[in-house]
């Protein structure tokens, strides 16, 4: 489906997300995206910090509410680069696969897209989103608007990815870190409690 150029009116994250479907996993159906009050505090946070770690649980719909905020971000502005991670190719191209299907289902008009793959999604307004590798080395190349890494807790060296990610957004952009628990004294364990207590950043 292609779709022109968006209107004059910029939607907020909220209003964009609300105008899109998402799946029904024990349905295999598609429902109106309507936000809950932890969903939208979620989405509060990704407005308005550059740095969040989200701790999450099943159902709670936290991936779905980074994929929309990250589409909304590529077809609200120009030249986007996000990057998304997770514990392995399979589950970061899940990831593209899910905002392009809140794309496709959007009620609204927006950028088209020129690119539609496993791996990567482009926009003609500059904008993309691409799947990379969680390794020691992921993304060094890149400058990212928004990058997420989902599953981090899980990854197969979450310390060394996230050393190499965060460079990327430091002239401005976001990184999400967004994990299901994984026991006590993990990484993501210790991470989490800093995050909490604010002693790093």
């Amino acid at each position: 489906m292609q779709k022109t150029k968006p209107s004059q009116h910029r939607l907020t994250a909220t209003e964009f997300i609300e105008q899109t479907y998402l799946e029904v996993a024990d349905t295999q159906g598609v429902s109106p995206f309507h936000l809950w009050a932890g969903q939208k505090t979620a989405l509060a946070t990704m407005e308005h910090d550059r740095l969040a770690v989200f701790l999450k649980a099943r159902q709670l719909g936290i991936s779905w509410i980074v994929c929309g905020f990250s589409l909304w971000s590529a077809c609200t502005f120009p030249n986007q680069t996000v990057l998304a991670y997770s514990q392995g190719q399979l589950e970061a191209n899940e990831l593209i696969r899910r905002v392009s299907f809140l794309y496709h289902n959007h009620r609204a008009v927006l950028p088209a897209l020129t690119t539609d793959n496993i791996g990567m999604l482009a926009w003609d307004n500059g904008s993309r989103m691409l799947s990379l590798a969680a390794t020691r080395r992921a993304g060094r190349s890149f400058t990212a608007s928004i990058a997420i890494l989902d599953e981090w807790a899980f990854m197969a060296w979450p310390r060394q990815t996230l050393a190499a990610v965060k460079p990327t957004i430091d002239a401005g952009g976001k990184l999400f870190i967004i994990s299901s628990a994984d026991g006590q004294g993990s990484a993501y364990h210790q991470f989490w409690q800093h995050a909490v207590s604010g002693r790093n950043g």
